[in-house]
């Protein structure tokens, strides 16, 4: 399947083959009858090489070192440079990427001397492959990037088609899935159905992104389509490819028997063409759903297996040595390495000094409210004791007091800000420095977008304009999160001016739950929940800032509803989500009770809570105030107080208990 560059000497012809195309026996014989000073010898092995590819790399790494013991005699750099690359390749499938790398990156410093040739768009689609294989997707994204820049300056469309649907492979792995789809539609520009590169991997990537839109009719429409493609080519490799993919759907839709048979259908492939990553994707697949069906044997076996594989992968002293090989690589673009480096040194120096800036306001604040607390307690004991012998100065004792209650609640006040302060610098600089970096990146980005369209090139033109769009939207999407956050302090630190009434618990309670489930309804409408009351008919009315104790039950109901409905998400169809509220009374205390059947909450983090800015949620889906919030509001403002019991994978239940008189 994969298109193999040999740049045969003197004509310096492409070999582009297919396993079912190669006789190989007749090759074998013309080999056996020439010797490796033969012009024709390199012919010969280059079809050998590449039709070994697609199922037998070792068979092909052989052929192609024979090749550059023919190169090596003809002292032909441009010859040796192709092969090194075509070996990285085949390393590459067998998982062997320390390897793979020093092999592609021998074939790079070649190329990268010369004006732009397939040679090096080859090669920069191999290293490419090699960083996506360590999952180092920053690195693998830069040098698909490059192919795609080479392939379009020399007009080659092969290497068009590798980078495009390569890019959209690494923007799937990394849930871009935007940028996904266009570069899979670019892919099938340059490799039209009735073609035979790459169709089948661009239907495979098309059917794993539409996995993860959730739209599993297409998805698994296309990973059939491509498993089809690959049986029809032979291509053993691609075949186990789509048979994980498969193997992962079937996983993710609750049917574990199809997806036991396709991961053994990608394990046994796998092993037929030595593709290591296959074998751990496989063998890692298998051992999770035996042990989902009890069967802990197999599980075992499985395992064993994954972890086996996994080490052969991405072993310590395999990334040690893929550090040091980019540690080559880095020298070699000192200079344009060093002024970034610089820059981000010096961001990070701004950071770190405005952290211990924080850190020591905080601190002052502590100390300040500490000494301010000494003093205050050694005046009211002086007041105390000049009350006990001067009944006239009772009067100014008492004025004295007063004044020191209110310095009290004042220096608590500025300590809570000090706490505070750290962590709305933590909450409040990730989404400044995702606004920074890619405002960075877009500007960097806008400079090619110029030189491009002066150049002509429309089509990479388009593909940087469409990389600034995703920019921009991930800038707003993180603009809007920091303002959400901001709100949420603003909101927290509201101090509640709300008269206390006598209210009716049960009518607040309603109205809110309502409230509350409709409006997370108007946000998706494929919620449901069964909301179940349990009022006490004769609990009497009790003096309270409705609105303050509204907005606590309204936290409450919308974090109950956000936990069932995640639950879910991932839970089996018998799972009916369910939130109930029940009010009684009980030694002159009124009680609310707010229980939901979600996914509960670990004992390690129940003690926090209650803390400003701890949150389980997702970044973007919440401040971590809300809680916080409810806690001064219940307790501080009404004297009253607010407990959880819960137990993890069954639900949670929150208990506000308010003094009656």
């Amino acid at each position: 399947m994969r298109k193999i560059l040999l740049l045969i000497f003197l004509t310096f012809t492409i070999v582009h083959s297919n396993a079912q195309q190669v006789n190989f026996d007749s090759l074998k014989r013309v080999l056996a009858k020439s010797s490796l000073t033969d012009t024709s010898t390199i012919q010969t092995l280059g079809k050998l090489s590449d039709g070994y590819s697609s199922d037998k790399p070792d068979s092909a790494i052989y052929y192609a070192k024979l090749g550059m013991v023919w190169a090596t005699k003809h002292k032909d750099a441009q010859v040796l440079a192709n092969i090194r690359e075509s070996i990285g390749y085949e390393l590459y499938i067998k998982g062997n990427y320390v390897s793979a790398l020093d092999s592609a990156l021998l074939s790079l410093q070649y190329y990268e001397k010369g004006k732009p040739t397939i040679g090096l768009a080859n090669t920069y689609n191999s290293i490419g492959n090699i960083y996506k294989g360590q999952e180092n997707f920053p690195k693998a994204l830069y040098y698909y990037r490059q192919c795609l820049q080479t392939a379009t300056a020399i007009k080659d469309t092969v290497d068009l088609d590798f980078s495009a649907f390569n890019l959209a492979s690494v923007f799937e792995l990394t849930n871009i899935l935007d940028s996904a789809l266009y570069y899979d539609k670019m892919a099938a520009i340059y490799d039209p159905p009735t073609g035979n590169h790459f169709n089948d991997f661009i239907l495979n990537i098309r059917g794993d992104i539409y996995v993860k839109l959730k739209d599993y009719k297409k998805a698994v429409s296309y990973l059939l389509q491509s498993n089809e493609v690959a049986k029809k080519m032979a291509d053993i490799r691609d075949q186990a490819l789509d048979a994980v993919s498969l193997s992962s759907y079937y996983k993710l839709v609750h049917k574990p028997d199809s997806a036991i048979y396709w991961a053994k259908e990608g394990l046994k492939g796998g092993k037929i063409v030595s593709a290591n990553k296959i074998i751990y994707q496989s063998a890692d697949l298998l051992s999770i759903l035996y042990e989902s069906k009890h069967q802990t044997d197999s599980a075992f076996k499985y395992l064993k297996l994954s972890n086996i594989t996994k080490d052969s992968l991405y072993s310590t002293a395999k990334f040690q040595a893929i550090d040091a090989l980019n540690a080559g690589e880095d020298r070699r673009n000192a200079e344009i390495a060093n002024g970034k480096t610089t820059y981000q040194n010096n961001l990070k120096l701004y950071l770190l000094l405005f952290v211990i800036a924080i850190v020591l306001i905080a601190a002052f604040l502590l100390w300040r409210n500490s000494r301010s607390r000494k003093k205050a307690l050694n005046l009211i004991k002086e007041q105390k004791k000049q009350t006990d012998f001067q009944k006239d100065a009772a009067e100014q004792a008492l004025h004295q007091l007063k004044q020191t209650q209110t310095q009290l609640i004042q220096t608590e006040k500025m300590a809570s800000l000090g706490e505070l302060t750290a962590g709305i610098a933590h909450e409040i600089q990730n989404p400044l420095n995702f606004v920074n970096n890619f405002s960075e990146v877009n500007k960097e980005m806008i400079d090619e977008l110029e030189e491009e369209l002066k150049k002509g090139n429309i089509e990479e033109a388009l593909a940087i304009a469409a990389d600034i769009k995703g920019n921009q939207e991930k800038i707003n999407h993180h603009g809007k999160r920091a303002e959400f956050i901001v709100k949420g302090m603003l909101e927290h630190s509201r101090t509640g001016t709300g008269e206390k009434q006598l209210t009716s618990i049960n009518v607040l309670a309603e109205e809110f739950l309502k409230l509350s489930y409709h409006g997370l309804r108007a946000k998706d409408k494929a919620f449901n929940a069964e909301l179940i009351t349990s009022f006490d008919e004769h609990l009497p009315k009790i003096n309270i800032a409705a609105q303050d104790i509204g907005r606590v039950l309204l936290n409450l109901f919308n974090n109950a509803f956000y936990t069932v409905n995640q639950k879910k998400k991932t839970a089996g169809p018998d799972y009916k989500p369910e939130v109930t509220v029940t009010t009684s009374t009980e030694k002159n205390n009124l009680i609310i009770k707010v229980k939901d059947n979600g996914n509960g909450i670990p004992d390690a983090i129940k003690e926090k809570i209650m803390q400003p800015f701890f949150t389980t949620k997702p970044t973007g889906e919440g401040t971590g105030l809300g809680l916080s919030l409810s806690y001064d509001i219940v307790v501080k403002g009404h004297g009253g107080s607010i407990k959880v019991d819960s137990v993890e994978g069954e639900g949670s239940e929150f208990i506000i208990t308010l003094s009656l008189s």
